[in-house]
């Protein structure tokens, strides 16, 4: 029973955190705030994160893991490995954009410049996503021998798809250059 109210309690603020993110930004929301929005103290919410950092890239965690299910839908719904592969890239962007929805602040939460989430680490796809794109190149047989490399040119690709440039373009404009990009990107890599 304990541990149900604890879980309980751990999404709740979780929950809370994600609003005041989307909303304040994650500058301007303390962890005193969130503990204000679920109805504890702070000292609870510091039992389940120790810090505002933790609990960032618990969220940054869950929206990357929503971002790898459409990619992976995508990837399925195709009948070509290269198919696959476009379909992936295309998913991401219309992924982003989806998230962008959520609030001013909700793309925070994934962005992935160095100064924001550790849950990036050091590529802009983040290591969740750049394995799952790894993963379909190596099962397409496409690019070069040296991985890294080719995955590297792929996220500079499609860095102008990224956080925050891909929201100076309108949404059905977005997905048309992702579209035109991962054929190009295929195409480049055959």
């Amino acid at each position: 029973m304990n541990e149900g109210r604890e879980l309980q309690r751990r999404d709740r603020i979780l929950a809370a955190a994600e609003k005041l993110f989307h909303h304040y930004g994650q500058k301007k929301t303390t962890m005193a705030d969130i503990a204000r929005e679920v109805g504890v103290g702070v000292g609870s919410v510091y039992l389940d994160f120790p810090s505002k950092e933790a609990l960032l890239q618990e969220l940054a965690s869950q929206r990357t893991a929503v971002i790898l299910r459409a990619m992976q839908a995508a990837a399925d719904r195709a009948s070509s490995p290269a198919g696959r592969l476009e379909g992936m890239l295309v998913a991401r962007v219309e992924a982003l954009l989806d998230e962008a929805t959520r609030g001013v602040h909700a793309c925070d939460l994934i962005s992935c410049s160095p100064k924001e989430t550790a849950a990036c680490g050091t590529h802009m796809f983040g290591a969740e996503i750049r394995a799952l794109v790894s993963a379909e190149l190596d099962r397409a047989e496409l690019g070069s021998r040296d991985r890294p490399a080719t995955l590297d040119a792929i996220e500079l690709a499609f860095g102008v798809l990224s956080p925050p440039w891909l929201f100076k373009f309108p949404r059905d404009h977005a997905l048309a250059l992702a579209r035109t990009l991962s054929a190009l990107v295929v195409r480049g890599l055959r």
